[in-house]
């Protein structure tokens, strides 16, 4: 009877540990804010990082929308803009393949004042 009451507090508070460290669930309120937040989002003129660049910028944080073709980055922008009228979402050229191209990404982000 001992043992069972052992083994049973032990698991318990492994469960109650684990929750408390991942969470309940992946997905956060819609209440909760991120204003103020700066964030850069690599390839996120599609796919999961266009929808993460949505989330942020539906959360208000400003946005930097890291991508290889600033032309496709430009009409992602411009559809996360309308969506989330947030204005604080830019978009900057960065080949993460090119070590050059981040490089330079970096230089014009360390540049840019960032509140």
């Amino acid at each position: 009877m001992i043992i069972t009451s052992g083994v049973g507090a032990v698991i318990g508070g492994a469960v109650i540990l684990k929750d408390f460290i991942v969470g309940h669930g992946h997905k956060l309120p819609e209440t909760v804010r991120a204003d103020g937040k700066v964030c850069i989002v690599t390839g996120s003129n599609t796919g999961i990082g266009k929808e993460t660049a949505m989330e942020l910028a539906k959360r208000g944080c400003t946005v930097y929308m890291a991508c290889r073709d600033l032309e496709k980055c430009r009409k992602a922008r411009a559809e996360i803009i309308s969506e989330t009228l947030n204005q604080h979402v830019h978009c900057r050229k960065c080949d993460l393949a090119d070590f050059d191209s981040i490089r330079q990404f970096v230089q014009e982000f360390k540049g840019k004042k960032v509140n």
